[in-house]
């Protein structure tokens, strides 16, 4: 059986790796990871580290498989967090297109209220000069009577006054 020494302690470079993929993003989260497996490799080249062991090749193998690990956590990692910093930044840009709409909008409304409310003061006003215009014809018509029966009594009298003329 394979006894590896050190191990837990080997598994404290996540801290600062998953640290440099969520505070800096995908570059630093590669840069970081190259450091660290270059550092690794160095160490376990010379013996040291906690995937050290007698033959070079069986000590690479074990790094190999760490690095991979830690590669694919801290890439995933780094990953997520571009795809929400792309995400809020989508979220941004339309939550303000929709303030720009929203604003085109209400300037829109004010705009047609203001016409309607001119279209409405306007149709007062015919309504007021229509209904004004319709009393001054009713009393017309009414003095046209007027004038009508006045003339026809005129001319009632008129008979009259011939008829009596004639006796």
């Amino acid at each position: 059986a394979i006894e590896i020494n050190n191990v837990p302690i080997s598994y404290l470079v996540f801290l600062p790796l998953i640290w440099a993929a969520l505070r800096f993003g995908q570059r630093v989260g590669v840069l970081a990871t190259c450091a660290t497996a270059a550092l690794a490799i160095g160490g376990t080249a010379r013996g040291l580290g906690p995937f050290a062991r007698e033959a070079l090749s069986e000590s690479l193998l074990f790094l190999q498989s760490f690095m991979g690990i830690v590669v694919v956590t801290t890439m995933t990692l780094a990953a997520a967090v571009a795809e929400r910093a792309r995400s809020e930044r989508r979220a941004r840009e339309s939550e303000e297109e929709l303030r720009r709409a929203k604003d085109q909008l209400e300037a829109k409304v004010q705009e047609r209220t203001q016409q309607l409310r001119m279209i409405n003061e306007t149709l007062r006003a015919e309504i007021i000069e229509r209904k004004r215009a319709e009393r001054e014809l009713r009393k017309t018509y009414e003095d046209l009577e007027k004038s009508h029966e006045e003339v026809k009594t005129a001319q009632w009298r008129l008979i009259q006054a011939e008829k009596m003329e004639t006796v």
